[in-house]
């Protein structure tokens, strides 16, 4: 680009001070800056995440009908009165990602009705359980419900169950949106194991920790979640000295482990010798004494 002079005779800079051109210079550039980056920034609709992971748009249609016929099940489930079927049905809703009132709408309502028979101990644990698969939804709409049962005439029980699961309303306001996210999705697997493989591949340490928890206790061993969990414990970036990273990379392990598939002995092997942390090396070591 020519340099354009800048002195008292040149006519385009005549009648502007040094001040005012400049700033007009900088916009210039600014606008320049915009324009690239519009051009070249993309934006972030369910096209590009298909394109980006390869999951063509009648496979996203796919996930789209499972989260629909999903939601309606869980909705059934409320509906009725079986609570032996609500209690069952909660350990799948924790990592659903559904957040849609027209669930927790009736949820909510039935916390509500249930709580004058909240003073025994069957009571107390009935809308407390309400209370954590409300939570799931991470819809700050019930806010208000948490804490008028933390702060009101309730027994001391039920209030320490409601400002417990108050807190882990807030974190499911990020998680769901992690649970959700196509970008970490894999072609032709189902809805509940992606959501499962993008909660493990996050960089949310407790929700990573939930996922293996679930995994371990349901006994959940396809492969892709499997793998999942290996490339986490193969590259543990978020380990730290701390508690928290410690014990989640623990439970990755001993959710790896509970597959008893001999392509991931070697891996546990590896980090009961070398990983840097004492107690993942001791629990890695327990976890292959019961490989077989």
């Amino acid at each position: 680009m020519a340099r354009i002079q800048h002195n008292q005779h040149n006519p385009l800079f005549s009648s502007f001070r040094p001040n005012a051109l400049l700033k007009i210079l900088l916009c210039g550039a600014l606008l320049v800056n915009s324009s690239a980056l519009s051009a070249h920034t993309p934006v972030a609709d369910v096209s590009t995440q298909s394109a980006h992971q390869g999951l063509s748009q009648q496979q996203l249609i796919q996930i789209d009908n499972q989260r629909k016929s999903q939601l309606e099940r869980f909705i059934r489930v409320f509906e009725a009165d079986n609570r032996y079927q609500q209690q069952q049905i909660s350990s799948e809703l924790m990592l659903a990602g559904v957040s849609d009132v027209s669930l927790f709408d009736i949820i909510d309502h039935k916390l509500y009705l249930s709580l004058p028979d909240a003073t025994t101990k069957t009571g107390i644990n009935y809308s407390a359980s309400l209370l954590k698969v409300l939570a799931y939804s991470g819809n700050p709409k019930y806010a208000q419900r948490f804490s008028k049962i933390v702060n009101g005439d309730y027994h001391k029980k039920l209030r320490k169950y409601a400002k417990k699961y108050q807190v882990l309303l807030d974190k499911y306001q990020v998680w769901n949106g992690i649970l959700n996210n196509t970008h970490y999705y894999l072609p032709n697997e189902s809805l509940h194991d992606n959501q499962l493989i993008a909660a493990i591949q996050s960089d949310e340490l407790e929700l990573k920790r939930t996922t293996a928890r679930h995994i371990f206790k349901l006994k959940l061993n396809a492969l892709p979640i499997l793998n999942s969990l290996e490339r986490e414990l193969k590259h543990p970036r978020l380990l730290e000295h701390n508690r928290l990273a410690i014990d989640t990379y623990a439970w990755m392990a001993k959710a790896l482990a509970q597959s008893r598939l001999p392509q991931y002995r070697p891996l546990l092997s590896e980090i009961s010798a070398t990983s840097p942390e004492k107690k993942l090396r001791g629990y890695a070591e327990d976890y292959l004494e019961d490989y077989y």
